[in-house]
């Protein structure tokens, strides 16, 4: 999806449509092309290189819950990253770029995730997306549960 950065007030006013639509996932449609990264909706590209993509989802016999995502795009941002990770090792880079995305989610959305209870998607067995999970119910005041 290309990159559309919006002010936050108008990211603030659109996150609600994100959290809007479940996407409801199965063993039989875990791959589908029909997912938050591609829906509009679901994605939020901040000016300082990050992007968030937000869902309301349930997978398998799990209840729903709200996903938080994230990633960057750009060279400033990157190389911001790469020298946290030359002086103060990888561990403490994947920190700063979890710690960036809550903040961003919380400019959003009113709702700051820990930033150090992330689950990373892993490629060749390097930590790459950190992820989080939510209730629902951080989002929906009115409703009990």
């Amino acid at each position: 999806m290309e990159i559309n950065i919006q002010t936050i007030g108008d990211m603030r006013d659109r996150f609600p449509k994100a959290i809007e639509r479940l996407y409801r996932y199965t063993d039989d449609n875990f791959d589908v092309e029909d997912r938050p990264g591609t829906n509009p909706d679901c994605v939020f590209d901040f000016g300082d290189g990050i992007r968030v993509i937000v869902s309301r989802d349930a997978i398998r016999n799990e209840p729903e819950h709200i996903h938080v995502s994230g990633s960057f795009f750009g060279l400033a941002i990157s190389n911001r990253f790469r020298l946290v990770a030359r002086r103060r090792g990888p561990d403490a880079a994947m920190g700063a770029f979890a710690k960036a995305v809550c903040d961003a989610f919380q400019a959003i959305s009113g709702v700051l995730p820990d930033w150090k209870e992330a689950e990373w998607s892993q490629q060749d067995g390097v930590p790459t997306i950190p992820h989080w999970d939510l209730d629902p119910r951080l989002f929906k005041p009115n409703v009990q549960g």
